[in-house]
């Protein structure tokens, strides 16, 4: 059964206040420096996919972020080669990153090319890893390229990342950590306060999912369609999934007409699942799926 209005409310207003309890006691992350490691990408143009699957040596990305408390900007570097006899260009790109969003345990940025980077910070601030999408822009795939079609492919491209910070800096940001206050204990409330975070989310994904659905999907009365934005990968062995959105419809549906059903192939992007279904590893899944929602 769907949550009332005044369910979430409860559910959003008072786990939030813990969480922001939680919060304002939390040390603020330093991410400032290099970050180099690989990602797997795909560059989804109509009639031209490209993949591309960048080692970690050497770097198929290098990010760099400095700033402190709000204020924090930096730059990435994309170089990855084309997937074996695809007829794809190299993937060779620079962008600014003009603000970027420090969080609890993540970072957040859209890049000056237009692509919109989720990061969670992972083994005490040495690691990041998530999701990279495509937002807006029309950049081309490469200067010059053509696809065989004679048309000219853009940048669109999607894909997971993992980073680590750069040699001889994760020493040095351990030893500013020690210098700093020391690492704050994790109580019953604390946990009850995370806990609170996600039960609001999760509120705001089903009062969304509610709305959705009230005013017309593929009902037969000429409702408009939605699908789910929502994709997730999944970190590691006992770490939580890391997904682009917890919203789980509302969004266009891409290439599809109605979006792609349970267990079918998605990307969350130009295969988004049906709405009420979460794309997990590329496939549609439910509320009993590898990344709950």
């Amino acid at each position: 059964m769907l949550p009332t209005a005044r369910t979430v409310l409860v559910l959003v207003l008072l786990p939030s206040l813990s969480g922001e309890t939680a919060r304002a006691q939390s040390p603020a992350l330093d991410l400032s420096g290099t970050w180099t490691g690989g990602a797997i990408l795909t560059n989804d143009w109509p009639g031209f996919t490209c993949r591309y699957e960048g080692a970690e040596d050497p770097p198929a990305v290098r990010l760099e972020l400095s700033g402190e408390g709000a204020q924090w900007n930096g730059s990435v570097a994309i170089d990855a080669p084309p997937a074996e006899g695809s007829g794809c260009p190299p993937l060779s790109k620079r962008y600014s990153i003009p603000a970027a969003h420090v969080g609890d345990a993540s970072v957040s940025f859209t890049d000056s090319g237009g692509n919109e980077w989720n990061l969670a910070v992972r083994r005490e601030e040495a690691e990041l890893m998530g999701l990279l999408a495509w937002k807006t822009g029309d950049e081309s795939l490469a200067a010059g390229f053509k696809a065989p079609s004679g048309t000219t492919p853009l940048a669109r491209l999607s894909g997971e990342v993992k980073l680590r910070r750069a040699a001889g800096e994760v020493q040095a940001a351990a030893a500013a950590a020690g210098a700093g206050a020391p690492r704050e204990k994790v109580t019953v409330g604390k946990r009850i306060g995370h806990l609170g975070a996600v039960l609001a989310a999760n509120a705001v994904a089903a009062g969304a999912l509610y709305g959705v659905n009230k005013a017309g999907r593929s009902d037969g009365q000429g409702g408009a369609v939605t699908c789910s934005p929502r994709n997730c990968i999944i970190a590691a062995l006992g770490e939580p999934c890391l997904c682009n959105a917890n919203v789980i419809s509302g969004a266009p549906c891409g290439t599809t007409t109605s979006g792609v059903p349970q267990a079918g192939v998605c990307d969350g992007m130009m295969l988004p699942c049906q709405s009420g279904f979460s794309c997990n590893r590329g496939f549609c899944e439910d509320r009993a799926g590898a990344c709950p929602f």
